[in-house]
């Protein structure tokens, strides 16, 4: 061993004090710091923090709902935490993402918790969890207010608690089941049937190593397994009992219209398959690079049949392998995929990368190993610099047409005293909702909207409404195109009409049907 890898290796091991304090403060850094910079953008993040301000609104803490619109398209956890930052730290764009950044922060720990499990040694712990912490995708990924970041939050600890289940002896083995269980369940509650595509590895782990029996068959099995559907399913019974349709719909939206339908429409096609090949590489740079210097090696192992044979005696090589690549062929294979769909990968990927790098650094000569450890430093506080960076650039440079902060700014001065209605045609806005819109309303002119639990009204019903209704409205419209249509129609039925252009091609259309009438 050498004298500089020593050092860090017995640091690491032993760690003291100061070592504690600046890890835990680098992790909330990494977590917390210009969360709130940003304005809410559209889509994904109104959907969601429309969702919760409208539950707030409402006092409804159950049946999400966006205005009027009940919104059925994910379970209710992200909303519970939006409305919990909005309670701790008021109703601002920080207080919408700490609980995602909480998320972020706790999965951390629990990565490097699994490095731990895996490899034994404090010193792969704390580099899983600085691979994972430092990592481009999941970084970036909990800067915006979606169910993803709480996903891998639960499925990293599902996967934790299931191998510790797996390895543990002794008293503290049933709670590490009942752990698992509870895991799920609350995966299940954040993102519904996503929370459990990592079971598929499990199952194939179980498998190879011949324990399917032997946990399947425990007494505390029942007891996890009710205490997860109890957890899991309790939000989604409820909401089929209370509103008509919501089961079929569910069945549709979260299983058949994700694995086998394409008629969400997110990337289908045998084409689309390798989507996710190009997000994990670019994704977990800086520290995929290592991967590059592996390649030959991978060849080869992967055609050596005696590596494959010899799997059984290294489980946690065998339990990385089945945990990404089981899940990764599922996702692959499913109808609906999206850049984030591989997002609980990444502390597998995390944990993979980190041995690497530690067997590398256990290798290196003492010279090289005192100049390596110096630079890496240096470009590691460079890389740190710049995600920080980005995620500032995100807020302060440019222009951006998904800013519901931006174009809540513009339509300020014509927003009225009086009673009033935003009507958005063929676009999502919700994230008005949070800034203070009073009323606001989907509609749509296309034959094949995106299908929606409550589908947008027409055109023609919300005419029939604003004669009836009488109070302002301020249509929304982007596009010149759809602009002078919209236009065009709403001056067949109406006299008192305002036209005010916007930034990035939208319009705003005001319409006062009492002094039209």
């Amino acid at each position: 061993m050498t004298n500089s890898t020593d050092w860090l290796i017995n640091n690491l091991n032993r760690p003291n004090r100061t070592l504690i304090i600046i890890s835990l403060l680098s992790i909330m850094a990494l977590a917390f710091l210009f969360q709130g910079s940003r304005g809410i953008w559209q889509p994904d993040e109104g959907y969601y923090v429309g969702s919760a301000v409208t539950m707030i609104k409402n006092n409804n803490f159950l049946v999400p709902k966006i205005g009027t619109e009940i919104f059925l398209e994910k379970p209710p956890v992200l909303y519970w935490g939006i409305i919990a930052g909005i309670k701790a730290f008021g109703q601002t764009e920080f207080a919408c993402r700490a609980f995602n950044s909480i998320c972020f922060a706790v999965t951390i720990v629990l990565t490097g918790a699994l490095g731990y499990s895996l490899f034994g040694r404090k010193t792969e712990a704390f580099i899983c969890a600085l691979v994972y912490a430092t990592m481009a995708v999941p970084f970036t990924a909990a800067n915006f207010v979606t169910m993803d970041t709480p996903l891998v939050l639960w499925t990293t600890a599902s996967i934790l608690f299931f191998y510790k289940t797996v390895k543990a002896d002794g008293k503290y083995q049933n709670a590490f089941r009942l752990l698992f269980y509870i895991s799920l369940g609350l995966g299940f509650l954040t993102k519904g049937p996503a929370a459990i595509i990592p079971c598929a590895g499990m199952f194939v782990y179980l498998v190879w190593t011949r324990q399917l029996k032997k946990f399947l068959l425990n007494g505390w099995t029942p007891l996890g397994i009710l205490l997860s559907v109890a957890i899991g399913l309790s939000w989604y019974i409820y909401i089929s009992l209370k509103i008509p349709g919501a089961a079929a719909y569910f069945f549709d939206n979260q299983i058949w219209g994700r694995l086998v339908s394409e008629k969400y429409r997110r990337n289908p096609g045998i084409t689309k398959m390798l989507i996710y090949v190009p997000i994990l590489l670019a994704g977990s740079l800086p520290w995929s690079t290592i991967w590059l210097e592996h390649k030959k090696k991978f060849k080869t192992t992967v055609t050596n049949k005696d590596w494959w044979k010899s799997l059984s005696a290294r489980p946690e090589k065998l339990f990385l392998l089945a945990m990404f690549f089981t899940p990764l062929l599922i996702l692959s294979l499913a109808s609906s995929r999206l850049a984030l769909y591989c997002l609980p990968l990444f502390p597998l990927l995390a944990a993979a990368t980190a041995k690497l790098w530690t067997e590398k650094l256990y290798s290196l000569p003492d010279d090289q190993s005192r100049k390596g450890l110096k630079k890496t430093a240096i470009l590691l506080s460079c890389w740190v610099l710049i995600l920080l960076g980005s995620r500032f650039g995100l807020a302060h440079f440019g222009n951006n047409e998904k800013d519901a902060r931006a174009l809540w700014a513009e339509l300020t001065p014509y927003i009225p005293k009086e009673k009033y209605q935003i009507v958005s045609l063929d676009m999502r806005i919700d994230g008005l909702l949070f800034y203070g819109a009073q009323e606001l309303e989907n509609i749509t002119r296309k034959d094949n909207p995106y299908p929606t639990f409550t589908m947008p009204e027409t055109f023609t019903s919300e005419i029939v409404e604003m004669i009836e209704e009488g109070y302002i409205y301020l249509f929304m419209v982007e596009g010149e195109d759809r602009f002078n249509k919209t236009l065009e129609l709403l001056k067949t039925n109406f006299n008192d009409i305002k036209a005010v252009a916007l930034e990035h091609q939208r319009w705003l259309i005001i319409i006062n049907p009492k002094k039209s009438s």
